[in-house]
């Protein structure tokens, strides 16, 4: 670790980035005497990567948002899959989950969230016009309720459909 600038850390490289694959995006771990401090990286040089601290990993649970900083001692590396699970999820959707969608930093990750925990918590999706909103949001519903095993327990959802959007694609959904 070189720098320690608000929540970026500024890690030297010690491999040639021109032998390696894209790193941008990918979580880094600062791990020091069992803590472990969960980054990702925005920026790089060919010597040097800039690295967004996002959240820390305590009792084998990923928590977001900054609690600590690392050390300047911590190793610093790439998450690995165990890791990765904790902070996006398990690959498979245990009973309470439901597939989102695919990473497009990890290639073929699932994303998977237990919808008792995304409906418990403010959300939004944002975009130009065109961009897929409307598509997004009929798609997760629609993924959310395929299964009524999944569906959220207790959660209480209001969508004002001022155009008809949604008549076709979630039409079933008051079966479920």
């Amino acid at each position: 670790i070189k720098e320690i600038v608000g929540n970026n850390v500024i890690v030297d490289l010690t491999i040639d980035l021109t032998k390696q694959a894209n790193l941008l995006n990918l979580h880094a771990i600062f791990e020091d005497n069992g803590i472990k401090i969960v980054g990702e990286i925005v920026d790089s040089t060919k010597t040097t990567l800039k690295i967004n601290i996002v959240g820390e990993i305590k009792n084998n649970t990923f928590l977001p948002g900054i609690s600590s900083k690392p050390s300047y001692r911590s190793t610093v590396r790439i998450v690995n899959m165990d890791e990765l699970a904790l902070i996006l999820g398990p690959m498979e959707p245990t009973i309470n989950e439901v597939t989102l969608g695919y990473s497009n930093i990890y290639q073929n990750y699932k994303i998977n969230v237990n919808t008792n925990s995304f409906f418990s918590n403010h959300f939004a999706i944002l975009g130009n016009s065109g961009a897929g909103k409307s598509f997004s949001v009929s798609r997760i519903l629609q993924n959310i309720f395929a299964d009524p095993k999944k569906s959220p327990t207790g959660a209480h959802v209001i969508m004002f459909d001022a155009y008809g959007e949604y008549t076709r694609a979630l039409g079933n959904v008051d079966k479920v």
